[in-house]
């Protein structure tokens, strides 16, 4: 079944009656060129001259009107084409928008499962020592610790401009860096 623009249709019959007009004008004209002929034929010299002039006129009035029209169907022509360009030009932007939007999705999502697998990872991070260990050895652990909440400090300012998991960040650092100096 096929959908029909309500626009298109609409244009398309206004066309179809401009040009049942200009055929019913086109149609008339002849008629009448046709008679003023016959009538010519059966006049004589001095009313041959005014019937050619009458006939020469009625000619120059058809062409005339026919002029209009296909100037008309010109400027209307054009303007469908530049309707149909700015069409297509919507519909690629349209798409590319679409397609722009998708792979922001599908980026959204990795990141998204980056900062899940950094969550996880920020749980296994302890400030207390599991076990009373010596003191060099938990001086280690926590310089680690340091060490890999700077890294995720350094990737989360490249990928995201999340104001509040940055300042958890430096707050988590701040505070290993205070427990290192002691």
């Amino acid at each position: 079944m096929m959908i029909l623009n309500r626009e298109r249709a609409i244009g398309f019959l206004r066309h179809a009656s401009r040009l049942s007009h200009h055929f019913l004008k086109h149609a008339k004209a002849q008629e009448a060129i046709r008679v003023r002929l016959k009538e010519i034929r059966r006049t004589a010299g001095r009313q041959l001259r005014e019937h050619i002039q009458t006939v020469d006129a009625r000619i120059a009035e058809a062409v005339d009107r026919e002029k209009t029209i296909l100037a008309r169907q010109a400027l209307e022509e054009e303007t469908h084409n530049s309707l149909r360009s700015r069409i297509n030009a919507l519909e690629r932007a349209l798409t590319q928008y679409v397609a722009y939007q998708q792979g922001r999705s599908k980026r959204l999502k990795a990141v998204e499962k980056r900062v899940k697998k950094q969550h996880f990872a920020k749980k296994a991070i302890s400030l207390k020592p599991a076990s009373r260990h010596d003191k060099k050895t938990v001086l280690e652990g926590l310089r680690a610790q340091l060490t890999r909440l700077e890294m995720l400090h350094k990737e989360a300012q490249e990928e995201s401009n999340d104001p509040e998991r940055l300042a958890i960040i430096e707050q988590k650092i701040a505070i290993l860096r205070q427990k290192v100096s002691e």
